[in-house]
């Protein structure tokens, strides 16, 4: 297949816009300390208060992290991807969101708030370099199955930017995330959404799915 057909409009982009309306809950103020790991913390703190839906915005400097930082070819499903290590001091600015996930520990599809995912199917599972810009790069993934999106506990996105000196950075926060000083967070409960992490068929990721349809 050439690259032409890849990104030719699927069901997955070409369907209608999806939407849910809801409220605003609680909001929350956290800060997280020097050598702390910010995905963590942020991942028990909504796990320890019930939040079922939100969005957090955060601004301070990570020592270190990880950025995926998109995939080489605009392909779907997604193939390589590029992966930025940042190391040091970086600022950063960032937002976050938060959804349950569409299937209980059993598998079954659910409406409550015990589990949550995130684009597993976007994982790293190794590592390579690409000699042309220097950047590393993961090797191609498949489809995830059902089983490796079923995590109990609420689940955060994360997109971020980072910079240091004259170098900036934007991606997807994953997997490692030192807090230097501080990092604050304004974290805004959403109530009342029709809104979940389900398995998508054709991209392989598990993605955000609400319950209306517009128009």
């Amino acid at each position: 297949m050439h690259l032409h057909q890849l990104l030719e409009p699927t069901e997955t982009n070409s369907s209608v816009m999806q939407y849910s309306e809801g409220s605003l809950g609680r909001v929350f103020v956290i800060r997280t300390e020097d050598s702390e790991d910010l995905i963590q913390s942020i991942q028990d703190f909504v796990t320890e208060k019930k939040v079922r839906s939100g969005v957090a915005i955060f601004i301070g400097a990570l020592r270190e992290g990880r950025l995926i930082t998109g995939p080489k070819e605009p392909t779907i499903p997604p193939g390589t991807h590029f992966v930025e290590e940042i190391d040091g001091a970086w600022e950063v600015l960032g937002v976050a969101t938060i959804y349950p996930n569409g299937y209980s520990d059993e598998g079954k599809e659910m409406a409550g708030d015990e589990v949550a995912g995130d684009e597993v199917g976007s994982a790293i599972s190794a590592e390579g370099r690409n000699e042309a810009d220097g950047k590393v790069a993961s090797d191609k993934i498949g489809p995830v199955t059902r089983d490796e999106v079923i995590e109990k506990g609420p689940k955060i996105h994360i997109h971020t930017t980072a910079g240091r000196d004259e170098r900036v950075v934007t991606g997807c926060l994953r997997e490692t995330a030192t807090t230097y000083l501080i990092v604050e967070v304004i974290l805004i409960e959403l109530l009342g959404l029709d809104a979940r992490r389900e398995l998508d068929d054709i991209s392989g990721l598990c993605l955000l799915s609400l319950g209306k349809r517009f128009p």
